[in-house]
């Protein structure tokens, strides 16, 4: 595995009661899944708890009159302009995972790092519950990015329906949303001018009260090679460079959280690489970018259901629920469910970024 500039191919632990016995375990290291996390920590998510399986959302609608000139002994235009509130009712999905011990799991297995101390229920509960941790935290992150990506809630197996918040919220589809053409493989284009466009669209659609503390855009693998090594973009850091060679673009080149190459551009926007995958696929399109205001609340609801269980139907949802049936001839069942649902309130606040010639 590659830690930085350091290559670790060998992973050794000493086993318990001999100093000098080791035990090889670079096998299970290389198993040990990436999960993800950049969305889930670069993106607020406002938190609502329901009673119910159904998220009901009012859209409110304010509009502004200008005053227009009049003569002194007129009074003016009559203001009656009311604000309008569209309610919108969405289902929320369940998502659930399970796991079953055996007596056989435990047959003269040995425990891992140990001499001879043989596998206990106990132990295989919380690996297995860890794992299903895991299971959760990516099912978390898949779903944002699909959100942003395609405008569309992610429901892969149609338990609950499919929204496409583009057309519940802005009058037109995910298909036809707005997209800006940052033309990086043009030479004389310069970068800087599509993403202040990105930027404009985002603030001119930002909700009543809402504010923002800057910009994010979450790049493919080409998008932002092609975004930092474009002609104009470099060019621009030689003519700002001071008098020792200082890159006056902070952080040109850093390592966000260690993991995502970013870069922040002359258009004050953050680039992120963000080359997470899953099954092989990247979760954000290698040639796409996505813009979205940070520091923002009110762009993504995620709204939790209640378990739908004779303890837990019609109370307050919490955010997952877990049980274990113990037999003493089958084993351990465990069982787990989290029932929530990503929605895009505010789709416009996102726009798609592509790279043309």
């Amino acid at each position: 595995m590659q830690f930085g500039k350091f290559k670790i191919e060998k992973s050794l632990v000493r086993t318990v009661g001999d100093s000098n016995l080791l035990n090889d375990m670079t096998s299970e290291i290389s198993r040990s899944p990436n999960i993800p996390s950049l969305l889930t920590q670069v993106i607020n998510l406002d938190d609502e708890f329901l009673s119910t399986n159904i998220f009901e959302h009012d859209y409110v609608k304010t509009l502004v009159t200008m005053p227009e000139d009049k003569a002194f002994h007129e009074r003016g235009e009559n203001f009656d302009q009311r604000k309008t509130v569209d309610t919108k009712l969405f289902k929320v999905p369940s998502w659930g995972i399970q796991s079953h011990i055996r007596p056989t799991d435990m047959k003269r297995t040995r425990k891992a790092g140990t001499a001879n101390e043989l596998e206990r229920v106990e132990t295989l509960i919380n690996e297995d519950l860890a794992g299903m941790r895991n299971s959760y935290a990516l099912l978390n992150e898949r779903s944002i990015a699909h959100l942003i990506t395609t405008g569309t809630s992610y429901v892969p197996n149609g338990s609950a329906p499919v929204y496409d918040f583009y057309a519940e919220y802005a009058g037109l589809t995910a298909a036809t949303r707005p997209t800006v053409d940052f033309k990086l493989g043009t030479a004389t284009e310069y970068p800087s001018t599509a993403g202040e466009e990105a930027r404009s669209i985002i603030n001119d659609n930002l909700l009543d009260g809402q504010t923002i503390g800057g910009y994010i855009c979450l790049c493919g693998k080409d998008f932002f090679n092609s975004r930092v090594h474009h002609p104009k973009e470099e060019q621009a850091v030689v003519d700002r460079s001071g008098a020792m060679g200082q890159d006056p673009l902070q952080k040109r080149l850093a390592n966000y959280l260690m993991q995502y190459r970013q870069y922040w551009g002359s258009d004050d926007v953050l680039y992120i690489q963000y080359t997470a995958s899953m099954g092989g696929s990247p979760l954000i399109a290698a040639n796409e970018a996505y813009m979205i205001p940070a520091e923002t609340m009110g762009l993504i609801k995620r709204v939790y259901a209640p378990a739908e269980t004779m303890q837990y139907v019609d109370t307050i949802a919490e955010r997952e629920y877990a049980w274990r049936v113990d037999n003493e001839f089958t084993g351990t069942h465990l069982m787990t469910e989290s029932n929530f649902g990503l929605f895009l309130v505010n789709p416009l606040s996102v726009v798609k970024c592509i790279s043309s010639t």
